[in-house]
């Protein structure tokens, strides 16, 4: 097992623990994900395409692997959510990335459950900020702590959701 797969490991075990997602170590699946670090710090591509991209630097740690990982079932930043602007403001002027704090269209996809600032999948306040100031804030000000500790009950039912049997 090379330096990538072991530094995997732990998210991906994570990921088996909280549900009916499984990881197998591929040769010849058609419908994978395939990790690198290619230096350009943590990104995925969202959805399953076939096969799915987690590029995770190696000093991104636990929390950020999970978050990546999450993108192969499909899930979005919780902050890219339709109902956002009932929880949270986004300052687009105080950002060096915009693009990460853009509000999904309705054809893109539908919220799932309540919106939860605690989701593997939300960012905190100061990331891409360009200044001192927080680029995105709750709606009454406070700061987000990032919730990049584990899968929230909320993370699993997104995931989940779209490949159960329930009609």
């Amino acid at each position: 097992m090379g330096e990538a797969q072991k530094d995997n490991a732990q998210p991906i075990l994570h990921w088996q623990e909280r549900r009916i997602f499984r990881f197998v170590q591929s040769r010849s699946e058609t419908d994978y994900i395939y990790f690198l670090d290619n230096n350009s710090g943590c990104n995925s591509f969202a959805g399953r395409p076939s096969s799915s991209q987690a590029n995770l630097s190696q000093n991104g740690g636990f929390g950020s692997a999970v978050h990546e990982i999450g993108y192969a079932p499909g899930l979005w930043h919780e902050q890219s959510r339709l109902d956002r602007k009932s929880h949270i403001i986004v300052y687009s002027t105080r950002t060096t990335n915009p693009g990460q704090f853009t509000k999904k269209s309705p054809a893109e996809g539908i919220d799932l459950g309540p919106y939860d600032f605690e989701s593997i999948m939300h960012y905190g306040s100061c990331y891409f900020q360009n200044s001192d100031l927080p680029a995105m804030t709750r709606n009454d000000g406070a700061i987000i702590d990032p919730g990049r500790r584990a899968l929230t009950d909320g993370d699993v039912y997104s995931a989940e959701l779209p490949y159960s049997n329930a009609s």
